[in-house]
């Protein structure tokens, strides 16, 4: 039997590359996107799904029930990227629709998106869910590494740092009922270590996480890690 494997974002170069690199005769991708994408495989399904708009989501929700699928992986990429806007900076005032724009993106979707599946009894018991965040949402290390400096994208450092905080609290609500299900948020690794600039490419980081996403267990939900497996500091 096939590995079902749910991808949100499934338009991102990340995730061409996890596609890529999944075994077809191993894995059955069920991808989402909110763009147009070009992708043709006899174990992919594409479906268009905007992740800020609950009406969207709830008809994906209802395309994947009619399905009568277990999922075993999931992979929540789809974001809007902090380097996409020129100054949203704290001193540039940006607009609340702007915090709206990016948390819902970046977060508050996912969130929605994973309650319904589990409330659906649409996952495995022992299913794994990724979380695609980002160091910027680090609230420990703000300030602490030498690539940062003041300014910055200040909408999507709160939205990722919304993403770990939720993944943080589903992990916990989770525990009880579902002992089985791991959840975690990874920083791709576009920085290989947190002092230092990497050269490290997509497609390095995809086999990372695939690597990442194979090896962890319940034990470890809750963790934001980078695409090694190292914890870190919220």
């Amino acid at each position: 039997m096939k590995q079902i494997n749910l991808i949100i974002g499934a338009s991102s170069e990340i995730a061409n590359e996890l596609i890529n690199l999944l075994p077809k005769d191993k894995n059955h991708i069920i991808g989402t996107f909110n763009s147009l994408v070009k992708q043709e495989r006899e174990n992919l399904e594409l479906y268009k799904l905007d992740i800020s708009s609950s009406v969207e989501i709830n008809k994906f929700i209802n395309i994947l029930t009619l399905k009568n699928i277990k999922i075993d992986r999931v992979y929540f990429i789809a974001a809007i990227p902090g380097y996409q806007e020129p100054d949203l900076s704290f001193f540039s005032n940006p607009s609340i629709e702007k915090f709206i724009e990016f948390s819902s993106v970046n977060c508050f979707g996912h969130v929605n998106l994973l309650s319904s599946l589990i409330n659906l009894n649409l996952i495995n018991k022992n299913c794994k869910i990724c979380f695609f965040s980002s160091i910027a949402g680090s609230i420990s290390l703000r300030g602490k590494l030498l690539h940062n400096e003041p300014g910055g994208n200040l909408p999507y450092r709160l939205s990722k740092a919304a993403l770990n905080c939720a993944v943080k609290n589903i992990a916990y609500d989770l525990q009880e009922e579902y002992p089985d299900i791991t959840v975690f948020s990874v920083h791709p690794g576009w920085l290989q270590n947190f002092n230092l600039k990497s050269n490290l490419s997509v497609k390095e980081s995809a086999i990372r996480i695939i690597k990442l996403i194979d090896s962890i267990n319940p034990k470890q939900t809750g963790l934001f890690l980078d695409s090694l497996g190292t914890p870190i500091q919220y």
